[in-house]
């Protein structure tokens, strides 16, 4: 099924299926949105809406616990990292910021102090705590010097969803951010789901909250614009460029500077990239200085030490790295030379593999090559010419 052709009153006959009435979708980012009055001149502020003025009682650095998002079954000691109006930071104590997630204050999975010792849950101390058999919150308060959030601070747990399992929806899909496909609930819990793509193995599945900006009700594409990704047709064992099945090659596993791949490789959905959760980038785009997407050195000359080229002092492989110059000869069908490094030869200049790999390289136009990546105007030509000439050599399938 082509884009745009895709009708869920169709394909909720075909498949007599349920679709997640509307008002079952959370609203709570749009109720206390309100107009700003037109008599006030560009510059004043509206009462109404003072910004950086939080609505809760967390201030930074109060102590509570809180739920491991990536291990649920773990409570552990945290801290209010940051403030950002109505939300704010979960830091917990003596472990890495990627832990770190953005709650309100109706979140269940924040808990006040001691909440695990009257309820039965075993708290888990912060990491590298000296005595962790012993942990008191007393204790830590003072030996931390911060206080506790108070319990007026917790609002009422917000209330459970009542989406159902085989609904129907429309959901941003994770993995590649830049898609809405057609998704449907595959388990429940309070507060989440798991939700499941249509047409695609549950190995794809993940759990989301039931709140959460990236599940929209049906045909929510169609009234904002968006395109919305059909179901793979079971049938078919590809859909498009890639060979991952109901993969259409857009996207790419290192994130929006790519915009597409043709191969398992660069594939988000492949066997080999499904752990690379980190890989994944923001859907609005690369990181800041992560617009390059390769280095060129001078080839240096016979004898000479390889200055510059930043594959000549690391001597362990890069676990994230992309193909080596072997397996670019094996897919291209044409061995270049290549030389100790790791490096690809191209009349003269060095091609360090770093964040390019094969499909990408043949991406590259005359002006990344003069503008992106810093190469002279000559250089550039060669290499240039060297990218069409494998073009016209390489089979689209063969990509």
């Amino acid at each position: 099924m082509a884009i745009g052709d895709f009708s869920w009153a169709s394909y909720a006959k075909a498949y007599k299926i349920t679709l997640a009435p509307k008002h079952l979708f959370t609203t709570k980012f749009v109720q206390n949105v309100h107009v700003v009055p037109k008599s006030l001149s560009y510059g004043q502020q509206c009462g109404q809406c003072v910004q950086g003025t939080p609505t809760h009682l967390f201030r930074k650095g109060m102590k509570l616990e809180a739920v491991d998002r990536k291990d649920p079954s773990l409570v552990c000691v945290a801290s209010v990292g940051d403030v950002m109006e109505n939300r704010f930071l979960i830091h917990f104590d003596g472990w890495d910021d990627i832990y770190d997630y953005w709650v309100e204050a109706d979140s269940p999975y924040i808990h006040p102090v001691n909440w695990c010792l009257h309820t039965g849950h075993i708290l888990t101390p912060p990491n590298n705590f000296k005595d962790p058999e012993n942990f008191t919150w007393e204790q830590y308060l003072k030996a931390t010097k911060s206080e506790a959030a108070p319990l007026e601070a917790f609002l009422t747990t917000r209330a459970a969803h009542k989406l159902e399992v085989g609904m129907r929806f429309e959901a941003v899909d994770r993995r590649n951010p830049g898609l809405i496909r057609v998704a449907s609930v595959a388990e429940t819990q309070p507060h989440s789901l798991k939700l499941h793509f249509d047409g695609w193995d549950t190995e794809y599945d993940y759990w989301v909250d039931h709140d959460s900006s990236e599940l929209h009700p049906i045909k929510w594409c169609s009234s904002t614009g968006h395109c919305l990704e059909p179901p793979p047709n079971p049938q078919e064992t590809s859909t498009g460029p890639c060979p991952t099945r109901g993969c259409r090659g857009v996207g790419h596993i290192k994130g929006p500077q790519y915009v597409t791949h043709l191969s398992l490789f660069g594939c988000p959905y492949s066997p080999g990239n499904m752990s690379k959760e980190t890989a994944i980038q923001d859907r609005l785009g690369p990181a800041k200085g992560e617009a390059v997407v390769a280095q060129v050195v001078r080839r240096p000359a016979d004898g000479l030490r390889v200055s510059g080229c930043p594959m000549a002092y690391e001597k362990s492989n890069n676990s994230d790295s992309v193909e080596s110059s072997e397996q670019f000869s094996n897919r291209r069908g044409r061995k270049p030379k290549t030389n100790k490094l790791g490096c690809i030869a191209f009349h003269g200049v060095y091609v360090c593999v770093q964040k390019i790999d094969g499909e990408s390289f043949l991406m590259l136009s005359q002006a990344d090559l003069v503008n992106v990546l810093r190469i002279k105007l000559g250089p550039a030509l060669k290499i240039f010419n060297a990218i069409l000439y494998l073009r016209q050599r390489t089979p689209v399938d063969n990509v």
